[in-house]
């Protein structure tokens, strides 16, 4: 590890370790650290109501898959919520759901290499693109359906008023 740490970093630079003094590595050995970055009022919607903090559904999954693919036993979910707050969120290896993952993985796959694609669950699918891009609204959206080449003046404009 400390190779690792030597290639990305400088002399004097601090190095975060999170779990320095809790036994985690030792117990459980090697895992995985994935890092999000999340706005404040997003991560509230993270919080149950008895204390508990789970990430969204594609983040526990892609988690997971992260696990299963690199045969660890645990992963830590690093949030910097704002940018600047860091919440830790461990998560041991499920093994149905890595199974689960597997199985789904495989099925793709092959069926596209018999040339099956996927069918489109409408509204499911709907539902979650609207809820990865929910600040998204009519009007502020550019329909960019063929148009082979974008004015990348207009785009800078539309985003910079965005950003107003």
């Amino acid at each position: 590890m400390r190779w690792l740490v030597r290639l990305v970093t400088r002399p004097g630079d601090v190095v975060l370790d999170p779990f320095g003094g809790s036994g985690t590595t030792a117990k459980h050995g090697a895992g995985v650290l994935e890092i999000k970055n999340v706005d404040w009022l997003q991560f509230k919607k993270w919080q149950a109501g008895d204390g508990t903090i789970e990430a969204p559904a594609h983040i526990e999954i892609q988690v997971q898959h992260q696990l299963a693919c690199i045969a660890r036993s645990w992963a830590a979910i690093g949030v910097l919520v704002g940018g600047n707050t860091l919440e830790l969120l461990v998560r041991e290896r499920d093994y149905a759901v890595c199974k689960a993952l597997r199985a789904k993985c495989e099925k793709f796959w092959s069926d596209m290499d018999r040339g099956v694609m996927p069918p489109i669950e409408l509204p499911a699918d709907a539902a979650i693109v609207a809820q990865m891009y929910r600040y998204a609204e009519p009007g502020k959206v550019l329909d960019a359906q063929g148009n082979a080449k974008l004015d990348t003046k207009k785009l800078r404009e539309i985003d910079r008023k965005r950003h107003v």
